[in-house]
């Protein structure tokens, strides 16, 4: 249960995030895997500490059997942190209404009753075990406090953030992370597709998870996910992202990103919270991958202007 008492009164971040301005240094420290798989190339050197958690060999650079996700320590800092849960725990109290035309992509595409497809319910099955742990080594909780996900969990408590939030705080560091000089279009809706000059927030959420609260399997079906942890939490109590066919879960970290493709791979789920600790995410749902070729006319239907672009 949100409660204001346990926060303090809504006021801007007073770090003052600054990173490399250039992205041309950058392409010798990315793996050349990461540009055919993604289709762009992250700017690792802008963020360090930021390295390649599933998907490529530490060592020589080459790509492992499992798609890539990087993981981006000290994203946001931790009063930054602190700005977006008072911003929504306030919109919350203030009466905002939650989110839910979040759709997911391969599993909860086709809806059964109960809330589940088959696919997601079997994956339920092999990996979580009667107490909510995970059934492998790697994704095992210590003490299984975590209650069992079930098929009906369909998370926390999910708001959109403001487009004001996001072009203030945010948006230029996405951009730089992804080695972009681009502009954002905030649409939902498959007929906007991004351009050279554009990358489509798709969704833009920050998610409140209380006791029992958890999110079955699902991909993404967007070209990049990028998801930020609000919060710390400790081991054995849910709430890691688990990626059963990769073998891999991330523990909420505060600041901590993670920059993945999940449009139809990179199955995950978010384990559900056990009693007296809740977690905080915000995330981002991109599109950025156009066809568009040099000498191409790009129409620009919101403002009905064109350009020829030039490469």
């Amino acid at each position: 249960m949100i409660s204001s008492a346990r926060f303090a009164p809504i006021a801007s971040p007073a770090t003052s995030f600054t990173r490399l301005a250039s992205t041309a240094e950058q392409v010798s420290a990315v793996p050349a895997i990461i540009q055919d798989t993604w289709g762009m190339q992250p700017n690792l050197r802008a963020f360090p500490g930021a390295s390649f958690a599933l998907g490529v060999h530490a060592e020589n650079g080459h790509s492992q059997s499992s798609p890539p996700i990087l993981e981006i320590p000290n994203f946001l800092a931790a009063d930054e942190c602190a700005f977006l849960r008072n911003w929504a725990t306030q919109a919350i109290q203030n009466g905002a209404q939650e989110c839910d035309d979040y759709l997911n992509a391969r599993v909860n595409k086709e809806i059964e009753q109960d809330g589940i497809t088959q696919e997601g319910k079997q994956l339920i099955e092999e990996h979580l075990t009667t107490d909510g742990s995970g059934s492998s080594s790697s994704t095992n909780g210590e003490n299984g406090q975590a209650p069992a996900l079930k098929a009906t969990d369909t998370g926390g408590f999910r708001l959109r953030v403001d487009q004001e939030v996001i072009e203030t705080l945010l948006k230029s560091r996405i951009l730089q992370l992804m080695s972009m000089e681009r502009d954002f279009v905030y649409e939902e809706g498959a007929w906007i597709r991004p351009t050279p000059k554009t990358v489509v927030v798709r969704d833009c959420t920050i998610v409140y998870y209380d006791h029992g609260d958890g999110v079955p399997p699902h991909v993404d079906g967007k070209d990049a996910t990028l998801l930020l942890y609000l919060n710390t939490l400790p081991e054995g109590v849910g709430g890691r992202t688990v990626f059963p066919e990769d073998d891999f879960a991330q523990l909420p970290q505060e600041g901590t990103a993670l920059l993945y493709r999940s449009k139809t791979e990179l199955l995950h789920y978010s384990e559900a919270m056990s009693q007296r600790h809740e977690k905080w995410i915000m995330q981002f749902l991109l599109d950025y991958d156009h066809d568009y070729q040099p000498g191409d006319t790009i129409v620009d239907f919101s403002t009905g202007t064109s350009y020829v672009w030039e490469g």
